[in-house]
């Protein structure tokens, strides 16, 4: 059993470690065995909507709709909260407004998502997931699109949102997301947790642990 408490959580792993089926499957978006409870209710007994109200996914790959502007791409975000055939509300557009300018796009509103680089649009993806507003937020490698500036600035968000009481699990194999400090690492392997640790502490055990590998075969981390 894997328990997730308010604050960062950092996922670790190879490639084919379960990292991104375990957030899809927090998320609602792929089936699974067991049980998943967040936000005081079971995923089981909530509705799609009312779950995706407690639990938003940025995910790692997402192809730009190239019929929609960045504003149009981002207000998608708040869909869990819209009434049936309702349109958004002036706090939906705000949420969207504010998320925009947090990412550095508020000068790109009318930007057909097609038509922004790759980094843009990892950041319209970020934007979309947090204007959801909800308590627990999924991340797959948030920022490996960005250049080093705009990457670490998004490890510094997510330190600040879970500083704020959110649930933020993110999975990466930035070495500089897992020496931030305040964070937890989480190692998997082969869907199974191997690992368990602070940020910038034991991290000297990804390699044997999670990646079966010794530090001098790679290049080290922390």
């Amino acid at each position: 059993m894997l328990e997730v408490q308010p604050g960062l959580t950092y996922l670790a792993g190879v490639n084919g470690s379960g990292k991104t089926t375990l957030l899809k499957c927090i998320a609602g978006l792929r089936p699974f065995e067991g049980e998943i409870e967040a936000g005081g209710i079971s995923q089981a007994a909530a509705s799609p909507a009312a779950w995706a109200r407690v639990v938003a996914l940025a995910p790692q790959q997402a192809l730009p709709p190239a019929h929609l502007t960045l504003s149009e791409f981002v207000c998608m975000g708040r869909f869990p909260w819209l009434k049936p055939w309702g349109a958004y509300s002036p706090q939906d557009l705000e949420a969207a407004r504010r998320w925009m300018s947090r990412m550095g796009l508020s000068a790109l509103p009318g930007r057909r998502t097609d038509e922004l680089s790759g980094g843009e649009f990892q950041r319209a993806v970020l934007a979309r997931t947090l204007c959801r507003e909800a308590p627990v937020l999924l991340l797959d490698e948030p920022a490996q699109s960005l250049d080093p500036p705009a990457r670490h600035g998004i490890y510094l968000l997510l330190q600040t949102l879970a500083s704020q009481g959110l649930t933020v699990l993110c999975a990466t194999h930035d070495p500089e997301a897992l020496r931030m400090p305040g964070a937890r690492v989480v190692g998997l392997r082969e869907g199974r947790v191997v690992l368990d640790t602070a940020a910038g502490g034991l991290l000297s055990r990804l390699w044997p642990d999670v990646y079966g590998v010794s530090g001098e075969a790679a290049l080290p981390i922390g």
